[in-house]
């Protein structure tokens, strides 16, 4: 492994155990090339499990395979840089097979000269659920 690579995956190691997010990086073909520690939490695979596989035949629900595909190879193009509107939110299937709500967003990330996509994921479902006792809904 290159240096510089090495360099990258370390700080996104350091950062993923800072924030309370899964990163998760993928190459052109959406394959997983980098699965944090907080991922593995989140969705019940380990990094050696994920590694190389294409992220939304994964993690997404098969009604979603199309609108997460599409937005990766937008993201995924040349140059392009981080937009606002892809902060998403999507119902993503965890390993043991529970749906849970994330918001996901994405950014391009050049490596080794080639454009990634870094995302980052977070869990929204304590954040509906709070939503949800404000209104008075029980739950």
């Amino acid at each position: 492994m290159e240096p510089a690579l090495k360099e990258i995956l370390e700080k996104l190691r350091n950062a993923g155990s800072a924030v309370q997010c899964a990163l998760i990086m993928i190459d052109e073909k959406c394959r997983v090339t980098f699965w944090s520690e907080s991922a593995e939490m989140l969705f019940c695979y380990t990094a050696d499990e994920i590694i190389g596989i294409e992220l939304f035949k994964i993690v997404s629900p098969a009604d979603y395979h199309n609108d997460f595909e599409t937005t990766l190879q937008i993201l995924s193009k040349p140059g392009m840089k981080f937009l606002p509107d892809s902060i998403k939110e999507f119902r993503a299937l965890r390993k043991d097979g529970e749906m849970l709500p994330i918001k996901l967003s994405f950014s391009p990330i050049k490596v080794q000269d080639k454009w990634n996509t870094l995302a980052i994921v977070k869990d929204i479902k304590e954040v509906n659920r709070s939503g949800i006792r404000k209104r008075g809904i029980k739950v």
